[in-house]
């Protein structure tokens, strides 16, 4: 079974790997299977957050965030909240708005998981 876990862990950084070197496009690897086969729900948000950007749907990856988030703050939540919100500031403004998304849009969301978490108070 190990094997065979540590087999697919491998195709797939190797099928990513092609994929960015075909594509051109910076695809981070996030293992979302941990060594016994358990899926790490925390980074499985992440790649599927990253995916959603990738394909223009940045509103839709804020709202399943949030969604997220407001039924259970979690301290992981947050972390992966700030690393979005980094990344997506690093975003170009013709990408974003390629997207239907603002850089505006960028502090509102910062300001809503202020909110959610109770920071500040």
């Amino acid at each position: 079974m190990f094997n065979n876990d540590y087999f697919m862990r491998e195709m797939e950084k190797i099928s990513l790997f092609l994929a960015n070197a075909l594509s051109q496009k910076d695809i981070a690897i996030i293992d979302i299977i941990d060594e016994q086969g358990n899926i790490l729900e925390e980074n499985l948000l992440r790649y599927e957050l990253s995916k959603m950007v990738q394909e223009h749907r940045i509103n839709d990856a804020e709202n399943y965030l949030f969604d997220k988030m407001e039924g259970n703050p979690t301290p992981e939540y947050l972390k992966i909240a700030i690393d979005f919100y980094s990344k997506l500031e690093k975003l170009s403004d013709s990408y974003l708005v390629e997207c239907g998304f603002e850089r505006e849009e960028i502090l509102d969301g910062l300001k809503a998981i202020n909110k959610i978490y109770k920071m500040n108070e």
